[in-house]
């Protein structure tokens, strides 16, 4: 079966016109593009190639006007159109040849020698340097740029149409063939970067294109570098007696290390251009696009600190946007790890920068997450006990009630820091901050103070504390930072039964845990939780703590103390634990299985809350023998609870079905709980519920 084959389509479209530098010729430039036609005529793959055409041998002897014209006619690629162009080009090399007698190569030298100083006279010479061979490309470009560092030069070179676009064909066409060249181009290029004004003559030559390119480039070269001088590190070990390989190692590494160090200025000057032309948020979208936040996290594992400062300022700029924090998020894993080691140099600029980008990130919740995990750790360590003095005289001197938010957020984050801790008792600062707490009654304050609040020292407040926390029923704030702190006491001297005795203090908990002594408009914190519900928190960790002093539990032992709170799971926690340890001893003990809340420790043991599970079953692992029974009686109920329903459906009626219904969630064990808080034992009914089953348990009566 035939079928049409593709055709080729090749077409030249012309360019710009030239003079030669050093021969009386004429440089046409063209494109030629190449392209192959499908089945129905439309191109399905091309390429595009830049090309030049010298005409040599010109006469300009002779009539401007009419040489224009027969150089038209032999070029096909000059049209009829630009005969004024083609005038001018050759009015100009008429002109060289009157004022040269010399030979064209000589007096090209002779303007590029580095002995004489760069001179916008000679700009035309330095033009024309381009065109030449590699050597004297370098010298012209070194020349070019000794003009374009002083300012009072920049619009005049700007200006020069011929001049940037030879400069950028350069760089596009020798990009590959020399690094000193490449550097001379776009350091002269950066020098017009650091003026706005000069922006659009950078944009329209496409320089941030090839900056990016390059970069890319560059990072690839790197990686040939290496793996090649890794492979003849693996040579020289693998033939340690081979003293010609080792020497040439040592060259190899010598002469690497040169490289690099003109690769880390030619991608300096690069990004920097980047940076500056990034002023324009159009072309810093398209940067991103480009995928620039992978080269700049890259570009940190140079060795460079001038690098490192201009990575770290660009990844600044760039994470003031969200979606480029988004982009960000995407290289947090090489990221993060590479700007907790920057944290750690003793380079004050860069460490300064690092930490302004992470106050950038931190903005965003999923990368303040990842800062916590990869870098908080760094930040802490980088306070010294200076810092902590500095920081704690702050607060204490400042005139107002209640210190700056920022100040004291610093302050409560580090008060969980060892060392912090340390220092403020090594030099009396915990007791400053108490007293000025308890004269403020700032809660951020006494939040600071809840973390550290396990040191001995703060015994000697207590007095004052028990005052205020008595005035302070109607102040949730303070009330519920107060009572953490008592909470957090778990020093094993501490009389606790003294505390109660002289304050009435169970008569008080009582009366917060009672729903008559609360207000009806609570009001929500920032987490959308009642205010109040955190005061119950709060009391009933403080009971659990008070059963640490064996004198308490006979005092709370017929006191009504549990709350009726238990939707929220830290409340069922400390719940839990509060039982715990007054299951540990006697009196108490049989006060919870009395009034059956040993069933809710039950219940919970198949709570999804694997913290609840765990406290519950360290918790019935304190019950008595007496109860063991019971405990495996329900426990084997609660796993062949579908078994026991099908069973006893046969020979009861469906309300009298106990656990025929498939209701053991989380639901029906916290509701369970507030049914059994103070219900009799039910012991009877419930065997008598799971009829013969006993029998697996014990054996036929």
């Amino acid at each position: 079966m035939g079928g049409s084959q593709d055709e080729l389509e090749a077409k030249l479209y012309p360019g710009s016109i030239d003079v030669h530098p050093t021969e009386d010729a004429i440089i046409v430039n063209y494109t030629a593009q190449a392209a192959i036609l499908g089945e129905d005529g439309q191109p399905v793959a091309g390429d595009k190639k830049q090309g030049q055409k010298i005409l040599k041998q010109i006469a300009t002897n002779c009539n401007i006007a009419n040489l224009a014209k027969d150089i038209i006619e032999r070029c096909k690629l000059i049209h009829p159109s630009r005969q004024a162009e083609v005038e001018q080009v050759l009015y100009y090399l008429q002109k060289r040849q009157q004022s040269e007698p010399e030979s064209d190569r000589a007096w090209l030298r002779k303007q590029l020698d580095e002995n004489q100083p760069a001179s916008m006279s000679q700009i035309d010479s330095y033009i024309e340097g381009l065109y030449e061979e590699m050597k004297e490309k370098i010298t012209s470009t070194r020349r070019i740029l000794e003009l374009a560092k002083s300012p009072e030069h920049m619009p005049q070179l700007a200006a020069n149409g011929s001049l940037m676009s030879a400069l950028s064909r350069v760089l596009r066409e020798d990009g590959k063939r020399s690094m000193e060249l490449v550097t001379n181009i776009v350091y002269i290029f950066f020098c017009f970067s650091n003026f706005s004004e000069f922006h659009p003559v950078i944009t329209a030559n496409k320089i941030g294109d090839m900056c990016l390119k390059m970069a890319d480039q560059e990072l690839k070269r790197f990686e040939i570098w290496h793996q090649d001088l890794s492979q003849l590190e693996q040579k020289a070990l693998a033939a340690p007696s081979d003293k010609s390989l080792a020497a040439q190692l040592e060259k190899e590494h010598t002469k690497f290390q040169s490289m690099i160090r003109k690769q880390d200025q030619l991608l300096f000057v690069s990004f920097h251009v980047l940076l500056n032309l990034a002023e324009d948020l159009g072309i810093e979208v398209k940067m991103i696009k480009r995928d620039i936040v992978k080269y700049l996290v890259t570009m940190l594992d140079r060795h460079s600190p001038e690098l490192h400062v201009l990575v770290i300022t660009f990844l600044k700029k760039l994470s003031v946007f969200k979606e480029n924090k988004d982009e960000m998020i995407l290289h947090a894993d090489k990221l993060l790890p590479k700007l907790n080691d920057l944290l750690g140099v003793s380079h004050k600029s860069l460490q300064s920068l690092s930490l302004k980008l992470c106050l950038n990130l931190s903005h965003d919740p999923k990368m303040r997450s990842l800062l916590a995990k990869h870098i908080l750790e760094r930040i802490v360590t980088m306070f010294t006990s200076q810092n902590y003095t500095v920081l704690v005289r702050m607060i204490l001197e400042y005139k107002g009630e209640r210190m700056n938010a920022e100040v004291m957020s610093l302050a409560i984050n580090l008060s969980t820091v060892p060392q912090f801790q340390l220092q403020l008792a090594q030099d009396s600062g915990l007791r400053f901050l108490m007293k000025r707490a308890l004269k403020t009654k700032d809660p951020l304050l006494l939040k600071m103070l809840r973390n550290i609040s396990q040191h001995p020292e703060q015994q000697d407040f207590i007095d004052d504390m028990m005052s205020l926390i008595l005035a302070s029923t109607n102040n949730q704030e303070v009330l519920v930072e107060l009572l953490g702190i008592l909470g957090n006491l778990v020093i094993p001297e501490f009389d606790f039964a003294k505390l109660v005795e002289t304050y009435d203090f169970l008569s008080y908990l009582y009366s917060l845990l009672m729903p008559s002594s609360r207000k009806q408009d609570t009001r929500l914190n920032t987490q959308g939780v009642a205010e109040d519900d955190d005061v119950l928190l709060e009391v009933v960790i403080l009971i659990g703590t008070m059963a640490l002093d064996e004198n308490i539990p006979p005092k709370i032992a017929q006191t009504q103390i549990l709350p009726s709170k238990e939707e929220d799971d830290e409340m069922i926690l400390q719940l839990c634990y509060c039982m715990h340890q007054y299951l540990l001893h006697d009196v108490t003990c049989r006060l919870l299985i009395g009034k059956t809340l040993v069933n809710l420790l039950i219940d919970l043991l198949y709570d999804r809350n694997m913290e609840i599970r765990k406290v519950c079953d360290a918790a019935l692992g304190e019950i008595d023998e007496d109860w063991e029974r019971k405990l495996r009686i329900q426990k084997f109920a609660w796993h062949n609870s579908e078994w026991i329903g099908m069973i006893t459906q046969a020979s009861a009626a469906p309300s009298e079905n106990t656990y025929g219904k498939e209701d053991h969630s989380r639901s029906h064990s916290r509701q369970s709980f507030r049914e059994r808080r103070f219900e009799d034992d039910t012991d009877d009914e419930f065997e008598h519920a799971i009829g013969g089953s006993k029998a697996l348990l014990y054996g036929p009566y």
